[in-house]
């Protein structure tokens, strides 16, 4: 008697540029954990490419139909440079758009810092740092860690650890508590509008959770 075989999920792909490799690894890890869920309604893939340039990342791609592709890049400080830099990149996701293979950009930032986004994940975090470095404690304290450095923290094989004590719903509470920061902003009306992209030049805030929320939502895990 021939075993009947099990139905293949459908696909659902998100495309991502990211700034370093602690994006990227969080990304892998989140497809993997989405992909083990029980009762997931889609398998997961999540194409990421460490490449800061949006139209770097385009160019070494092949497409064929439309296709959304989100940055994650940070928001570094309210100077004259930081935030001529920081345009800089929407600049180039609306160059990426314009090389005609059927791309929409979509923005993910953190500001001020991608570090921002693990600290939720445990934790609300509304202090308003000035530099990335200034996360280590938090950090620490957070995951029960007693990094001495920014880069012993990044290390793949400490970063990679954190990540693997991490859950999904951990990761809904990170969307819950992004969203909380983000309601404080809109309270002060300070939204941003660059080549219409939206984001608050307020610290802290971010819009990852945004893309990270429709994932969940789309493979139904949320």
């Amino acid at each position: 008697m021939a075993i009947p075989k099990k139905n293949k999920k459908e696909n659902r792909v998100f495309n991502f540029s990211v700034e370093g490799s602690t994006e990227k690894w969080y990304l892998d890890w989140l497809k993997k954990k989405i992909n083990t869920c029980e009762g997931v309604k889609y398998k997961v893939e999540i194409n990421s490419k460490v490449e800061k340039d949006p139209t770097q990342r385009v160019k070494g791609m092949t497409i064929v139909d439309k296709v959304v592709i989100t940055h994650l890049y940070d928001y570094e400080g309210n100077a004259s440079n930081q935030i001529q830099q920081f345009k800089s990149i929407m600049d180039k996701m609306k160059e990426a758009e314009n090389m005609g293979k059927k791309v929409t950009y979509q923005m993910g930032y953190s500001n001020l810092s991608f570090d921002l986004w693990m600290i939720l994940h445990k934790r609300i975090c509304k202090t308003s740092y000035i530099q990335p470095g200034n996360y280590l404690t938090p950090i620490n304290n957070a995951f029960g860690e007693k990094f001495q450095s920014m880069d012993e923290y990044k290390k793949e094989r400490n970063f990679k650890r954190l990540l693997e004590n991490l859950t999904l719903q951990d990761v809904k509470d990170a969307i819950q508590r992004a969203e909380e920061i983000q309601e404080i902003n809109i309270c002060q009306d300070n939204k941003q509008n660059y080549r219409d992209f939206e984001y608050y030049s307020n610290n802290p805030s971010l819009s990852i959770h945004e893309h990270i929320k429709k994932i969940l939502q789309e493979c139904g895990v949320m």
